[in-house]
């Protein structure tokens, strides 16, 4: 099932006009209205975008015992009575909602023997949003019961199921009801506890078919409104700056590209204040999972609606295992206004790649849990950010002997940035045979030469996205040094020319002068698709090149400079034994 449809809350606009505008208390509709006969069993309401895994149950609060109309299909006025069975818990709840808000006249003698028409006659408020106020405290109050006991006694009996569901239309329908004001309970099904449960909603039924308004306002019908789906919509990881860049939607993925070790990394973390009416408890915790190669550098900053607002929010630094957590208070919650966009942002610096150069990459990803139940507050469910990767790559290098194939130990490289051997090399910091690409490298163990190990390999971690060129500087005696290129892409969503592993990383290289690198002979390792290994053939005879023309004549040439000066080292020794004798 789609995340995006699964939470209800709401409260019914059309039901709050009922109460407000109506005349209620048992009586007799105005001279100059038309008498609308009231049914027993004849009212409908409708229920809209309703997700699967949502059980409705409803059970009648007020019933309808007059009507008029003036104009045809639309109500001008209902009078409403209170079920005997529920006056007990009606005025309890009354009461509970009368004591949450000053300016409410206390229940006359009168009032009480009717409770229901002195909640249409003076809850006639909705502060400062349609989830808060009389009406809904009342609502709460009611299906929550007379918590000044233990347990909450009485509870209402929800008594009346929905009758039909309409999954193409996302609806449920209440059909055949005696006609009155009805209470709807919304309850997780088995295996939905991902998804959020809707408060109670509250909502009167329409006349038959005939009467569907009243005063201008739909009857039976309420929309079910999804805060999973903004949480879902809402929730957001983002890397917002590197070092001091600000990263925006079009530059951010080439960006990180670049991102190595030494570098900062600012973090954002988004979301929208939960609306936590209904609730006793409410949790709200926002999670936060770097890899180790992620120090935070304990500069959380935390905003809701723009104002400064960290000293509300418990933080916890990752320790371990443990993961980063962000705890927004229930108390604190209440005092936010729903929907207000809440902003967490801090900074990570890059220091180490992940362990044993598996999957090259530094990952920080994110985690929202909430309250989903309001019947339930120790009910919670999860929904994950995006991941946000700063992939960074390796090479490795297999040196061999062109002749047999045989392990070439002694080999020694450099690495430019760009496409030739100039400028400054990179630093790196290793020992023979594993090394990692460090800019801030300074001082003892650093090097601008990588050397290979007794098995004729070295690996070079932590490059960035980019092109490099491997110069050769060092190998036995007399055997040639390749220079060649490696370029290396990122394709975490298979757009590149890749190779078999289309999920992470791209690479391709030159061939070095000689033909002794083949061309885009590097291979993508199986079981880490971000490093790329390469075999470098070492020649030390011109028929060990794979190429003739003007590579071949170059070898040549280097070969005979090479054994000329040696032979006329000779020569010389020789005339000077010659002249000694003399």
């Amino acid at each position: 099932m789609n995340k995006k449809v699964k939470n209800a809350v709401a409260i019914l606009a059309s039901a709050a006009t009922l109460l407000a505008m109506g005349a209620f208390g048992v009586g007799s509709a105005n001279a100059a209205e038309s008498p609308v006969e009231v049914g027993d069993n004849n009212g409908t309401i409708v229920v809209h975008n309703v997700p699967a895994g949502h059980t409705l149950t409803a059970v009648e609060i007020g019933t309808y015992q007059q009507a008029s109309s003036s104009a045809a299909g639309s109500l001008d006025n209902v009078a409403v009575a209170t079920p005997s069975a529920l006056k007990s818990q009606i005025l309890t709840a009354a009461n509970t909602a009368r004591d949450a808000y000053t300016g409410s006249p206390a229940l006359s003698a009168v009032d009480t023997e009717n409770p229901m028409g002195w909640v249409a006659n003076n809850f006639l408020d909705s502060k400062d949003s349609p989830y808060k106020g009389n009406l809904r405290n009342f609502v709460t109050a009611l299906v929550k019961g007379d918590t000044s006991t233990s347990p909450a006694t009485p509870a209402l009996s929800f008594d009346v199921s929905a009758t039909s569901y309409d999954t193409t239309e996302h609806t449920a329908t209440f059909s055949g009801l005696p006609v009155g004001i009805y209470v709807i309970k919304d309850t997780l099904t088995t295996g939905h506890g991902d998804e959020t449960a809707s408060i109670p909603m509250l909502v009167g039924t329409t006349i038959g078919n005939d009467y569907t308004t009243l005063n201008g306002a739909d009857l039976g019908k309420v929309d079910m409104k999804n805060q999973l789906e903004t949480f879902v919509t809402s929730f957001k990881k983002y890397a917002s700056k590197l070092n001091t860049t600000d990263l925006t939607d079009s530059n951010r993925a080439g960006k990180l590209e670049t991102a190595k070790i030494g570098d900062k990394v600012e973090f954002t973390l988004e979301g929208e204040v939960p609306n936590v009416v209904g609730f006793d408890g409410f949790t709200y915790t926002m999670t936060d999972k770097a890899t180790a190669g992620l120090h935070y550098d304990g500069n959380a900053v935390v905003t809701v609606d723009g104002a400064l607002k960290t000293s509300d929010v418990t933080i916890t630094p990752a320790s371990g295992n443990d993961p980063m957590t962000f705890v927004f208070s229930y108390d604190k919650l209440k005092g936010y206004t729903p929907g207000k966009t809440i902003k967490i942002t801090y900074t990570d610096t890059l220091t180490t790649l992940t362990p044993a150069h598996t999957w090259q990459k530094n990952t920080n990803d994110a985690t929202l849990e909430y309250s989903n139940d309001p019947a339930d507050s120790t009910s919670t469910a999860k929904i994950d950010a995006k991941q946000t990767k700063l992939a960074m790559y390796s090479v490795k290098l297999n040196n061999k002997k062109k002749a047999d194939g045989s392990v070439m130990t002694g080999g020694k490289f450099k690495i430019y940035e760009g496409d030739s051997a100039t400028g400054n090399p990179l630093n790196f910091k290793g020992d023979a045979g594993s090394y990692t690409y460090d800019a801030t490298a300074t001082g003892t163990g650093t090097t601008t030469e990588v050397a290979t190990d007794n098995d004729g390999n070295v690996v070079v971690d932590g490059l960035p996205d980019g092109t490099y060129t491997f110069q050769q500087t060092d190998a036995a005696d007399g055997y040639t040094h390749s220079t060649f290129k490696v370029i290396i892409k990122n394709n975490v969503d298979g757009t590149a020319d890749a190779l078999p592993n289309t999920d992470d990383a791209d690479f391709t290289n030159t061939a070095d002068a000689f033909g002794l690198v083949g061309k885009n002979t590097i291979k993508q390792n199986t079981l880490d698709h971000w490093q790329g290994i390469i075999e470098v053939d070492n020649a030390n005879a011109i028929n060990q090149l794979p190429l003739t023309g003007g590579a071949g004549i170059a070898m040549l040439v280097a070969l005979i400079m090479v054994s000329g000066c040696i032979a006329g080292g000779t020569a010389v020794l020789r005339r000077r034994s010659a002249m000694k004798r003399n």
